[in-house]
């Protein structure tokens, strides 16, 4: 029974792909049939559009069963510009069925993972964990722990009930104070005369405030709008109802201190307000487009400090925020609300995010590009740029920066400023360091831009290289790739990519224009492709070259729409050396790739694009009968190989003369065809004789009119006698030509 049941699930998760192919384009169909899992394993996900760009994800699963980890991202951008499939599939067979109940897998978990208390009911389901030795069917148990603060992933195997892995969904900012616009160290232009003072009001800090409007607020008169509801602990003795709601009669908040809870919470509300609407000005209309709840001054057990952890974080479970306290209270600086806001962001665009070492680092460094990015945008202080979370640093000691945002580090680096270096943190800084440099080139604008729009294309587990390669595709989607060379040398400065592979697919593929020239550097067993974008017209012929020295490389065209480099080919061009051509006429207009492939050897080759059709007549050069002439009909009536719209050569004859009623019907026939009648002339010479003696003397000369394709004929009206008709051609541009003389008799 459970065979046919799994067999029936194979055959409709295959139908299901099928008709999923069939109704996708051709671009993601063409990933499907490349990625490394079966297409039949592969589910359509959800399908989110971005300035003009569609992003579509496909799921892995086995009889229903998520694969763990595996997923496929198409991102599909207009004219095929920008074009990035990620593809985190694998191949994975059926694992062996389940003998753990989820009742029993739940108690595994929770007492494997030390839960004293739960924050919402756990949830538990099937999954598929790939490893070196086959897959492992588990039960993937999610659960909100209250006691202590986490948001647990526990693996449990289904088969022997082992505790595979546990995992903290959680996303951590390690912070203590935050305030003001974006803090009290930036406003006051340094820490002089600045303390903490364990939340105490000062002078110098209550006159640091600068006055801000809050805006989309709803009617419920608490700090409930469009994009945040902030909120303080249920019971805190600062907030206005028992629920811990921070409310006004008026909405006049405007003598609220630091000393006071409520303080947080305005923060929050005014900063995240403010940083979505900057995404929507940006374009993005389906980022975090929603209400967010805030949790501020939480007390979060934990030995860092006697009031508590000193630690903010965005819960993927449950989607909230919650700021803890510590030394300075963390929602008092706008960078520390930002930065955790800014794991909101990215988990909304990539649902799981993240799922991996390095997709956690991207997400640090990300949280802290982008609260420095709304500082330097919003309040933008000199001698401050790059130094991110000032007041958190200085109320713990830390020096005058939690992080920075601008050291150039290289990926595998030590930072100077953050310990220890394996941590996400840590790591974080090589990429908040590109994305601040490229902001620094590129402008605020543009580079955020870029930014939001590469998150798209990640997955959970996504590395360096493709969150890498996610923004050179986002320029190509958004700005036809003109920062591209830009890109390239901050991120392979940095390590996150390798530059040499860099246009090994048709993703990365570098433009090339039409005519146009190219060269780079190949070698076997360490890069072995470069891949070209070239734009051609249908039943245009183009005309590609490859030359090199002494290595052995082929010359491929790929289709447009192709993900990889093995895509079925269009043309091949291959043989012994490097010296290969491809001559071709695309029969769709489109983007094509060029794959120039090494079989032998290394070394350096050059590239030649040019058109194979000189006159545009849809006539490849090479079998062009006339390749500088406009001739799309390529006829040759004397098949020399030179068609008639530039051969000289030319002939006539005298097809036919009848006679009729004293009257002479000539006909005659010219080539090639597109000798104009008026070329045409009829000579006449009648027979007269004069004592025995005869001779033919001219008569007149007719012209004739066409009939059709190079056939002319005329009608004479002869007295009575002998003559001689000769035809002739004569038409610029063509040589002159005549028939054999013919004699007629006229009898009246």
């Amino acid at each position: 029974m459970k065979s046919v049941l799994a067999a029936t699930l194979a055959t409709a998760a295959v139908l299901a792909a099928s008709a999923a192919a069939e109704a996708a384009p051709s671009q993601v169909r063409a990933a499907l049939r490349e990625a490394q899992a079966p297409a039949g394993q592969l589910e359509r996900g959800s399908a989110h559009k971005s300035l003009g760009v569609t992003f579509r994800r496909f799921r892995q699963s086995v009889d229903g069963v998520p694969v763990l980890g595996s997923e496929l991202v198409v991102t599909d951008a207009p004219g095929r510009r920008g074009d990035l499939v990620v593809d985190r599939t694998r191949r994975v067979g059926e694992p062996r069925a389940a003998l753990l109940s989820r009742r029993e897998a739940l108690r595994v978990a929770r007492r494997g993972a030390r839960i004293r208390a739960l924050r919402v009911p756990p949830r538990a389901t099937l999954a598929i964990l790939p490893s070196g030795h086959g897959p492992a069917l588990v039960w993937r148990v999610l659960m909100a722990s209250a006691k202590p603060v986490a948001s647990l992933e526990v693996l449990v195997d289904a088969r022997s009930g082992r505790l595979v892995r546990t995992r903290d969904l959680l996303q951590y900012a390690t912070g203590s104070a935050q305030l003001y616009d974006p803090n009290p160290v930036v406003a006051n232009g340094g820490t002089a005369g600045l303390s903490d003072a364990d939340d105490a009001d000062s002078d110098l800090l209550t006159g640091l405030r600068a006055p801000r409007a809050l805006p989309r607020l709803d009617a419920s008169t608490c700090l409930s709008g469009s994009y945040v509801e902030a909120v303080l602990p249920a019971g805190d003795p600062d907030a206005d109802t028992p629920a811990g709601d921070v409310c006004s009669p008026t909405l006049d908040f405007t003598a609220v201190t630091r000393s006071n809870n409520r303080f947080e919470a305005l923060m929050a509300y005014f900063h995240i307000d403010r940083a979505q609407t900057y995404l929507q000005a940006l374009g993005f209309q389906n980022v975090l487009n929603r209400p967010v709840r805030a949790n501020v001054d939480a007390q979060i057990p934990g030995p860092l400090t006697e009031d508590g952890q000193d630690n903010s974080f965005f819960d993927l479970l449950t989607g909230e925020l919650t700021f803890g306290t510590g030394w300075a209270d963390d929602a008092e600086d706008a960078e520390t609300i930002l930065h955790e806001y800014g794991h909101a962001i990215q988990e909304d665009q990539v649902p799981g995010f993240p799922a991996g070492s390095d997709a956690g680092a991207i997400g640090e460094g990300f949280g802290d590009y982008f609260a420095s990015a709304m500082s330097a945008v919003f309040a933008p202080r000199a001698g401050f740029e790059g130094c991110f979370d000032e007041w958190d640093a200085f109320a713990s000691g830390l020096g005058d920066c939690l992080r920075r945002v601008d050291l150039g580090l290289r990926l595998g680096d030590p930072s100077p400023d953050c310990e220890p270096a394996d941590d996400e943190h840590c790591r974080g800084e090589v990429w908040s360091g590109a994305l601040w440099s490229i902001r620094g080139a590129l402008g605020g604008t543009v580079a955020d831009k870029l930014v939001i729009q590469s998150q798209f294309s990640l997955t959970p587990t996504a590395s360096f290289d493709q969150a890498a390669r996610a923004l050179l595709a986002a320029d190509s989607a958004l700005y036809r790739g003109v920062h591209r060379t830009l890109l390239k040398t901050v991120l392979g400065a940095r390590g996150l990519v390798d530059v040499e592979r860099l246009d090994d697919t048709p993703a990365d593929a570098t433009p090339l224009a039409l005519p146009g020239r190219a060269g780079g550097r190949l070698a076997v067993g360490s890069d072995i492709h470069d891949v070209y974008a070239l734009r051609l017209t249908a039943r245009r012929p183009v005309a590609l070259r490859l030359g090199t020295r002494r290595p052995d490389y082929d010359l491929r065209l790929l289709p447009p729409g192709a993900t990889s480099v093995n895509a079925p080919p269009l043309a091949v061009a291959e043989g012994p050396g490097g010296n290969e051509e491809i001559h071709h006429t695309p029969a769709v207009s489109g983007t094509y790739y060029v794959d120039v492939r090494a079989i032998a050897g290394s070394g350096t080759y050059t590239l030649d694009v040019a058109s194979d059709d000189f006159d545009a007549d849809g006539v490849p050069n090479g079998g062009d009968a006339c390749p500088a002439v406009y001739d799309p009909l390529q006829r040759d009536w004397d098949r020399d190989g030179l068609g008639d719209r530039c051969d000289r050569s030319a002939r006539v004859t005298l097809t036919g003369v009848k006679r009729m009623r004293g009257r002479l019907l000539v006909r005659a026939r010219m080539w090639p065809a597109t000798v104009p009648a008026t070329a045409f002339r009829l000579r006449v010479w009648k027979r007269v004789c004069k004592r025995s003696r005869c001779r033919y003397r001219p008569a007149r000369t007719r012209r004739a009119t066409v009939v059709r394709d190079g056939r002319v004929e005329l009608r004479l009206d002869l007295p009575r006698g002998r003559y001689r008709l000769q035809g002739e051609a004569r038409a610029s541009g063509y040589e002159r030509v005549r028939t054999r003389t013919r004699t007629v008799l006229v009898r009246r």
